[in-house]
């Protein structure tokens, strides 16, 4: 991927995240998908800048959008987050393509925390409004959400939320020839997902891992590629 350049046209912020809305080329806004993402660059004086990814959140023909997690951690992105003003440029490389989502399946299982509520708003448009959806959310993580989880959600009319991991996952099992499991976020659960899938026959599955509880996103990187 090269890197690009955009400027910021606009921020908004809830409790929960920062949105940045930014204008680039055309060429690139015409290759931008919602649930796609693209990877911020930081310290570019350095022989190897620093990469953050971030999901797409919106995609206008003349902008685009992603929400940066509010959090105390410090880090280039944290800093750049708290820092950043309308009018201010940024480099960046993509867009990428969106997760896999197999919206066909007779059942839709997701989980994740707030670092992955981007891709599952931006999948959730996708799937038929009267289809069966589950979803656990990461309440630890995103206190502040658990009330209005289901807002995210407006198209589904048939969505089950759950507090309980362990009901999440009951629920899957009892149904797993029938489900699709989407799951993104802290690698705990993806790697708790991921053990109970190969237990169970899913009807599909994607899981991947976002970030690592007190690592680097460097060193989580470092530690997929070696799990692999």
């Amino acid at each position: 991927m090269e890197n690009n350049r955009a400027i910021v046209t606009s921020l908004y912020e809830n409790k929960a995240f920062q949105r940045v809305s930014a204008k680039t080329e055309n060429s690139l806004l015409s290759q931008m998908e919602e649930g796609g993402y693209i990877k911020l660059l930081f310290c570019l004086d350095k022989e190897k800048p620093v990469v953050r990814t971030f999901t797409l959140s919106e995609v206008k023909k003349d902008e685009f959008s992603f929400e940066m997690v509010k959090h105390e951690n410090l880090g280039h992105a944290s800093d750049w987050r708290r820092s950043v003003k309308e009018g201010d440029v940024f480099s960046f490389k993509g867009p990428g393509p969106k997760s896999k989502f197999n919206k066909n399946s007779p059942l839709i299982f997701m989980a994740g925390d707030r670092t992955a509520l981007p891709a599952m708003i931006a999948h959730s448009k996708t799937i038929n409004p009267q289809k069966q959806a589950h979803l656990y959310f990461d309440v630890e993580e995103t206190k502040e959400l658990s009330q209005d989880l289901k807002a995210y959600f407006p198209t589904l009319e048939n969505l089950e939320t759950y507090d309980s991991l362990e009901s999440f996952k009951t629920q899957l099992k009892e149904h797993a020839d029938k489900s699709f499991l989407w799951v993104a976020g802290e690698r705990a659960l993806a790697h708790d997902l991921r053990n109970l899938s190969k237990e169970i026959n899913l009807f599909d599955k994607y899981i991947s891992s976002y970030w690592q509880k007190g690592v680097s996103d460097e060193q989580h990187r470092s530690n997929k590629v070696k799990a692999k």
